[in-house]
């Protein structure tokens, strides 16, 4: 009898086993959602990549980080048309973990270019007011001189009328 008990528990978990790995499987719409969610998250790093760079950023890393996750978006790609569901969720899953914090550091990377871009503008302003000003100060001075000189030599120069 005891030996019968340990048979069937055998046969038991054996079952067991084989339909957990059935009920666990990925099918291929759970994959394209996965893979979908995957291409979502590419764009929008992409999209948030490509406004750091055109704000003055420097976004190599964050360009390499996304294409290794296209690398990545491809290959789940192809492992559903093979019909491989699991490595094409793996696949997509993996892409998405690589793009984590991305957008954040686009983001961050985008505000502080700004933040450069602003100072740079305001050093500009405050150069090109500063230099006006130090012009028309010495354009003053520096007139107000040949003036002084130019009377001085005009009047030396000039006939001395004779008292009658």
């Amino acid at each position: 009898m005891k030996k019968y008990k340990i048979i069937v528990y055998i046969i038991l978990l054996i079952i067991v086993v084989a339909c957990a790995s059935q009920c666990f499987a990925i099918d291929f719409i759970e994959a394209s959602t996965i893979l979908e969610q995957a291409e979502s998250e590419v764009a929008s790093a992409y999209i948030a990549v490509a406004q750091a760079q055109n704000a003055g950023a420097d976004v190599t890393e964050l360009i390499t980080t996304i294409n290794l996750a296209n690398d990545l978006l491809s290959k789940a790609y192809f492992a559903l048309r093979v019909g491989n569901y699991e490595d094409a969720s793996y696949y997509a899953i993996q892409c998405i973990e690589s793009l984590n914090g991305v957008i954040y550091q686009a983001n961050s990377l985008e505000s502080e270019a700004k933040e450069i871009q602003d100072r740079h503008f305001f050093m500009n302003l405050i150069g090109s007011v500063l230099g006006l000003f130090f012009l028309v100060i010495l354009g003053f001075f520096g007139w107000k001189l040949l003036k002084k000189w130019y009377f001085k030599k005009v009047l030396n120069k000039a006939p001395k009328l004779a008292v009658i």
